[in-house]
């Protein structure tokens, strides 16, 4: 016979010495006969849920505190047919006057000795608090990596949170005397001006990333979303920013740009030693014949001569562009990436190159 399958005889008296038992302890608990049932009840649950124990007893679970044990999950764990035990189920529930509580369950069959179900033993621990502080906890922790800042519609800096002395190096106060536009990277003002013009004169909100410089004279990538405030008489009165510290995240989108622009870079040099490489050594082979020539005036010789200097000097740009394709001879003149390729003395191998 099914562990859970309803006893024949009274439960009477096994019951009274539950209930002794039950009233002892300081977790809420109930005891339901195999139909969801109340057998009894005892005292903590009764102060815990705000029930009469006699209002209670006899009743199904799910009709006790206008319904608010009718929870669908709940039904289905008193229903399973099985023997194994139910530990911290967590279970949402609408209770009148306290509102929405986060319970954790514990259910244990119950069976006389000759194996015969007599029901269930569930006791329930209220984790709310738990769980809000847990909620509270991870709140503040994104707070700690956010700054937020009050700006008035001219870009005064108005408020600066707390986190500014971890993600700056400021204190508040002195960040709110320094103000945002001089720690600004000078690439990135006019874009930032830009963008809070947006924000305070049209009211709208919006996102940015741009760099800013820390206490210590480094800089980091803050990204940004501002949003206007508005005052009583319909305009901006603030600009609430919350800013967070993305330099790992740009500085790995800018290796993935680097690497795909030197990618860029290899295959041109292959094309360029393909298509002006063989040319031009014809031509160079060709203009050093004619500068041999005896029967050349003294003003055509000069003229072969400055096509085989120009032809040289296409022949080592070429070479560098070869040999340079490292970051370091890599650098940037406003927003635009270039590859330096100055003349710094004859190209390695090159016979000048003595």
């Amino acid at each position: 016979m099914s562990l859970l399958e309803p006893h024949p005889v009274s439960a009477a008296p096994w019951l009274r010495l539950l209930h002794s038992v039950l009233d002892a302890q300081h977790d809420p608990c109930v005891v339901l006969d195999p139909r969801g049932c109340v057998l009894l009840a005892n005292r903590a649950f009764v102060l815990a849920f705000g029930v009469a124990a006699d209002e209670v007893v006899g009743r199904p679970l799910a009709e006790i505190a206008d319904g608010a044990w009718d929870v669908p999950a709940l039904r289905v764990l008193l229903r399973t047919r099985q023997c194994e035990p139910v530990d911290q189920y967590p279970l949402d529930v609408d209770l009148p006057g306290r509102g929405r509580r986060a319970l954790r369950v514990n259910l244990r069959p119950l069976a006389d000795e000759d194996g015969y179900g007599v029901g269930w033993l569930m006791a329930v621990r209220d984790a709310t608090e738990a769980r809000d502080g847990e909620h509270l906890a991870q709140i503040v922790t994104d707070a700690a990596s956010e700054l937020v800042t009050v700006h008035g519609p001219d870009g005064a800096l108005e408020y600066a949170s707390p986190s500014a002395e971890a993600i700056l190096g400021y204190t508040p106060d002195e960040l709110v005397r320094t103000g945002f536009l001089p720690l600004l990277h000078a690439d990135d003002e006019e874009e930032f001006r830009t963008f809070f013009e947006g924000i305070s004169r049209e009211g709208r909100s919006g996102g940015l990333a741009y760099r800013l410089r820390r206490c210590d004279g480094s800089f980091l990538w803050l990204g940004t979303s501002a949003r206007a405030v508005r005052g009583t008489d319909g305009g901006v009165a603030h600009v609430q920013m919350v800013s967070r510290d993305v330099t790992e995240r740009k500085e790995a989108e800018e290796a993935l740009r680097h690497s795909r622009w030197l990618a860029g870079i290899g295959q041109t040099v292959l094309t360029l030693r393909h298509e002006i490489n063989n040319p031009l050594a014809s031509m160079l082979a060709d203009a050093t014949l004619l500068e041999m020539e005896g029967n050349s005036t003294e003003e055509e010789r000069e003229m072969v001569r400055s096509i085989v200097r120009q032809a040289r000097r296409i022949r080592d740009v070429v070479h560098r562009l070869a040999e340079r394709k490292d970051a370091p001879a890599l650098r940037r003149v406003g927003s635009t990436q270039l590859l330096d390729l100055s003349d710094t003395g004859p190209a390695p191998g090159d016979p000048r190159a003595r």
